[in-house]
């Protein structure tokens, strides 16, 4: 009966809102006054439907990350074919998870090995053979073509470059990356700092000539799409700006709802609470000087709830700092605020080229760039066409709105590809004409 509920909510609502549990009662309990009384419904118990054959571990390794796994994601048993998503699992747990294993087995888990296979005999093997910094940590398939292997030459589809919004995480493409085409290779490029190997990029130039130096060592040929959801389409403009400086031609630069900051004075430390907070819809109140005089815990939970609230940040952010896991929440965080610096104190010079931007259409104002139906981009690109999609700025990537810029994605990658064929093709091109 779960499996079936779950398949079918599968169709009707977005991932996020799925349940990673069901509990079957003949009746809700309820208080004296006949309120349906919370505190006494019962935990989920034992693993959930879906969850598949049993494999029990076999060696250290497998079990420690079992009682890692079982730990945070409450459900038990966990076996080792048992996939982390399917379980509940989540980006922010994904990062703690990492960091429970670097504390308990000393080794540093890329988030990468997650998305090529999320079971614990995949992540075990992996530090069992000592495999783990050959995974690197920028460049994430989220979605790879059945002809092709990371780092190899392909002939398939020109892949499509998914840049990291401020969180720097970029499990916020995995559902659209799903609805794509087949075929395309689709690539998630993460930030610095999120695995915790290396200081996240001070500048966002810095940040995007390492990014288009990454995606040239595993596609030095040919042409590749870039898109990039709110700050992250900041970050893949001048991605796409570097790569066209090196030779790669660009087809698609896709921004899905990413505004043109204009950057002002020097940014100073202090300027960090004012800028957030016009990030943020519906906290336009704020009394930022009483914020200042918070302490740094109080500070990272009030914005932690706002960013979340704006989609900048995963909302499960929230969750960890809640339960005062704030190491993890200050890392994550620390990377977003260094990357809404190093996009505040961009100063985009001109692209010869187009831009694609998506707009949701249920997205209200919460600032004045909203008045500029192309948000700024205007004044730096040679044409900037305006894509409406369902769904606000937070959600535009999720389910049902992801399917809708998954599909209008895929038109402007095909009508791109078809059009430079044409082009190098003088016979094609007057049969077109």
């Amino acid at each position: 009966f779960t499996q079936h509920l779950r398949d079918e909510l599968t169709t009707r609502l977005p991932a996020y809102m799925i349940p990673s549990a069901f509990v079957v009662l003949d009746e809700l309990p309820r208080t004296i006054n006949g309120k349906i009384d919370r505190a006494a419904l019962p935990r989920p118990a034992g693993r959930p439907a879906w969850a598949g054959h049993f494999e029990a571990p076999a060696t250290s390794t497998q079990q420690t990350l079992v009682t890692i796994w079982e730990e945070l994601l409450d459900t038990r048993p966990i076996g080792i074919q048992d996939d982390f998503f399917d379980l509940g699992g989540h980006s922010m747990l994904a990062v703690r998870m990492t960091s429970e294993v670097e504390r308990l087995m000393g080794k540093r888990l890329p988030l990468v090995a997650l998305f090529q296979n999320a079971t614990i005999a995949h992540l075990s093997a992996l530090i069992d053979q000592d495999e783990l910094a050959a995974l690197g940590s920028t460049l994430i398939p989220l979605r790879m073509s059945e002809h092709t292997a990371p780092r190899e030459p392909n002939e398939s589809l020109p892949p499509l470059f998914c840049i990291h919004p401020a969180g720097g995480t970029v499990f916020c493409y995995l559902e659209m990356a799903q609805h794509l085409a087949s075929g395309r290779p689709v690539y998630g490029v993460q930030a610095n700092g999120i695995d915790g190997n290396l200081p996240p990029h001070e500048t966002l130039a810095e940040m995007a000539a390492h990014y288009a130096r990454v995606i040239r060592e595993v596609h030095s040929e040919g042409t590749v799409h870039v898109t990039g959801w709110s700050l992250g389409g900041n970050i893949a403009f001048e991605v796409a700006r570097q790569l066209d400086l090196r030779g790669t031609p660009v087809g698609v630069i896709a921004l899905l709802d990413s505004g043109l900051l204009s950057p002002e004075d020097d940014f100073r430390e202090e300027d960090f609470l004012p800028l957030l907070s016009a990030l943020f819809p519906g906290a336009m109140n704020l009394d930022l000087e009483e914020i200042r005089q918070q302490s740094q815990a109080d500070q990272l939970q009030f914005f932690v709830e706002r960013a979340s609230q704006a989609g900048i940040v995963p909302d499960e952010l929230n969750d960890i700092v809640a339960t005062k896991n704030a190491p993890d929440a200050a890392h994550v965080f620390g990377v977003f605020q260094s990357n809404v610096k190093a996009v505040h104190d961009y100063v985009a010079e001109p692209f010869a080229g187009d831009v694609h931007l998506f707009r949701p259409r249920d997205q209200g104002k919460t600032n004045n760039l909203f008045d500029d139906p192309l948000l700024g981009w205007r004044e730096v690109t040679r044409e900037t066409f305006v894509h409406e999609v369902p769904g606000d700025h937070a959600h535009m990537l999720q389910s049902p709105a992801a399917e809708a810029v998954a599909q209008q994605l895929d038109e402007l990658m095909s009508k791109n590809e078809t059009e430079s064929v044409c082009e190098s093709n003088p016979v094609l091109q007057r049969l077109t004409n």
